[in-house]
């Protein structure tokens, strides 16, 4: 008895474009809890070290993503443990100057000279 030829389930065309890559485009998203540790840590919890964290964090993020304001107090865990006075603190000043949803440095609510000197 002779065997049935296997059919391919994919049918095989050029594989000439394997391998490149497209366009990245952004996807617009909104991030409430973080995956992985924070890119920037803090050493205090003095109101110019926070509002410096929140602003490089801001800038560091792709612009079509939008922060919630616990996106950064989740991140503070990452600088000071969460049962210290050092983490009331600098989580009052958040609760403070992020506003719920946060997609640009301008959404901060800081003092503006403060951007241009830093």
């Amino acid at each position: 008895m002779k065997k049935k030829k296997r059919v391919s389930r994919v049918k095989k065309g050029s594989t000439a474009n394997w391998g490149h890559k497209g366009v990245s485009v952004g996807i617009p998203a909104t991030v409430s809890v973080p995956a992985g540790r924070c890119p920037f840590t803090m050493e205090d919890a003095s109101e110019e070290t926070v509002t410096d964290w929140a602003v490089q964090l801001t800038r560091w993020k792709s612009p079509v993503v939008t922060y919630k304001r616990s996106v950064y107090t989740y991140w503070l865990r990452h600088s000071f443990d969460f049962q210290t006075d050092e983490y009331r603190d600098a989580k009052t000043i958040i609760e403070y100057i992020i506003p719920d949803s946060v997609q640009t440095v301008d959404d901060l609510i800081i003092d503006r000279s403060y951007l241009s000197a830093g």
